[in-house]
């Protein structure tokens, strides 16, 4: 529907929403189905704390699964091209999954020598995600565009990467202003909603912006948008 909410996402933000959605459903949901069954057979769930501790994180699994669906139903693409570092990544991305691969498929065989049914099943499902990504990421690789030229954008906006200075002060701070659903302060990504990026956005190398923050209001200069 046209008033759904919109979640702007970089290509390589869909691929680890994409990477994290399989990962839930197929490894973490069945392990945490297998610890209720198990915590069941212990008997007396109303004093079962693994029991009531499995149940809690189902629900919370659940959600996240849910939050992740609709994120991906609504996705917006920010731009349908990568950088040359973004396409560096994604090729470390498949040399792990492929490493993964290798070393998942020799556990399984291992697994499966000693007789141990479920470590061996749980391994053969890690070797089918790691392929799948392989997968996705050889795709990715073969069809989309590389901007080689890695222009400086002349005006800040989701996607770009934005340097500045506090006004009076020398040491350089460095965002990539991205779409909630990819936010990760940690990394150096922080959400198109947040005080920082609303201050930034639109905004010129060389503008001197005020920036609200909870800790008080900073004036910052744009040194380099890319």
């Amino acid at each position: 529907m046209s008033n759904e909410k919109k979640y702007p996402m970089t290509i390589l933000g869909k691929l680890e929403k994409e990477r994290e959605m399989e990962q839930l459903i197929k490894i973490n949901r069945p392990e945490i189905v297998a610890r209720i069954k198990e915590a069941r057979e212990l008997g007396d769930l109303s004093e079962n704390a693994e029991y009531h501790a499995a149940k809690e994180e189902q629900s919370i699994l659940e959600g996240r699964i849910a939050t992740i669906n609709n994120m991906l139903r609504f996705v917006e693409i920010i731009d349908e091209k990568i950088s040359l570092d973004d396409k560096a990544k994604l090729e470390a991305y498949l040399a792990e999954a492929q490493e993964k691969v290798a070393e998942y498929e020799a556990a399984s065989v291992t697994a499966k020598e000693n007789n141990a049914k479920e470590e061996a099943a749980l391994l053969d499902e890690k070797v089918k995600l790691e392929k799948w990504y392989a997968e996705k990421v050889e795709e990715l690789l073969a069809t989309v565009e590389v901007d080689a030229e890695k222009k400086t954008s002349e005006v800040v906006t989701i996607g770009k990467t934005v340097t500045f200075v506090e006004v009076g002060e020398d040491d350089e701070e460095s965002y990539t202003i991205v779409g909630s659903a990819e936010a990760d302060p940690f990394e150096g990504k922080i959400s198109n909603d947040s005080p920082i990026a609303r201050g930034l956005l639109e905004r010129k190398v060389g503008d001197v912006v005020k920036i609200a923050t909870p800790g008080g209001d900073m004036e910052v200069k744009i040194i380099k948008i890319q």
